[in-house]
């Protein structure tokens, strides 16, 4: 009985812990969300907050390139609200092994929203999601293609991530650390 009791303490414990504020939702937000959807927000934020602790198999190895990623286009969620805006185009050099956040500001107003983009063994992630533990890196995953040594742009990508892309152009380029950025592209 005493077992029971305990467990069932903890798990109100855990469950008052993660708000929809701690989580990065607004209350009308969540209110949106049902109960099984809350109840796996929360289960993706304990996963993500138990596996920060961990180190993952594959080591981050740079090779000394870097690469320059323009986003244009289509839209994003400017959280904590849920329509779709119009942005104005980011442009960003992320050098190999790391990770950078850009912030995407409204195009005819003053919302913004950052976005992580990281360029990871030879992968570009862009936007993670916060509760998705797939996603954790990016929900946009654009593996190294040799197309990107003269520049690329991927159409109409979207991603499901915390800015929420919707039909944007992603342009890449990949560049060695001394070689300047060509900003013409």
């Amino acid at each position: 009985m005493f077992r029971i009791f305990f467990l069932l303490l903890v798990l109100c414990g855990i469950t008052a812990c993660a708000t929809p504020t701690r989580l990065g939702i607004s209350d009308a937000e969540w209110q949106n969300y049902s109960s099984d959807q809350q109840q796996k927000i929360k289960s993706g934020y304990y996963e993500m907050l138990k596996s920060r602790g961990k180190t993952d198999d594959e080591p981050i190895v740079s090779d000394g390139s870097a690469l320059n990623v323009r986003i244009c286009a289509g839209q994003v969620a400017m959280p904590p609200f849920t329509d779709l805006s119009n942005y104005s185009p980011v442009e960003l050099s992320v050098i190999s092994g790391n990770c950078q956040t850009v912030q995407i500001n409204e195009l005819n107003g003053n919302k913004k929203v950052p976005m992580k983009v990281c360029y990871l063994n030879k992968t570009l992630y862009i936007d993670p999601s916060r509760y998705d533990q797939t996603k954790k890196l990016g929900s946009i995953q654009l593996h190294y293609s040799p197309i990107w040594d003269r520049g690329f742009t991927y159409q109409n990508v979207s991603s499901s991530g915390y800015a929420h892309l919707t039909n944007a152009n992603v342009t890449v380029r990949k560049y060695e650390n001394n070689e300047p950025v060509d900003s013409a592209n």
